[in-house]
């Protein structure tokens, strides 16, 4: 089966998270406009298989990443940094700083499920 649900569902979240950030910020993005991305929680499924899948999507760029976890941490600034659209990418282990930063539009929420709220 060529499509599968998680696919389906991977590739409409992001999709709407870029139409989310125009909607609550105002701003509209042009064709060539780059939508901005920090990634909050950079474990196993984000590192694999989500952070590489968004960094290949034209017109996106992560700005930056962040994890409580110094390793998922540094893999995924590594991923970020190593990506030919990446370069030097702000880390933390604050979401709050992350999200106070005027170059995210859109945020990739990749933390266990007790962590999406907050």
């Amino acid at each position: 089966m060529p499509h599968s649900r998680r696919r389906f569902l991977q590739t409409s979240s992001l999709a709407a998270a870029g139409v989310a950030t125009a909607s609550l910020t105002g701003r509209t993005f042009a064709a060539n406009d780059t939508i901005q991305v920090g990634v909050i929680g950079c474990g196993g499924r984000v590192s694999y298989q989500l952070l590489p899948k968004l960094l290949n999507i034209p017109g996106i760029k992560v700005t930056g990443v962040c994890d409580v976890v110094d390793r998922f941490l540094d893999r995924g600034k590594k991923i970020v940094a190593d990506h030919k659209n990446g370069g030097e990418v702000f880390a933390t282990k604050a979401f709050e700083e992350l999200l106070a930063r005027k170059d995210v539009d859109a945020v990739l929420i990749g933390t266990p499920d007790h962590w999406h709220v907050p």
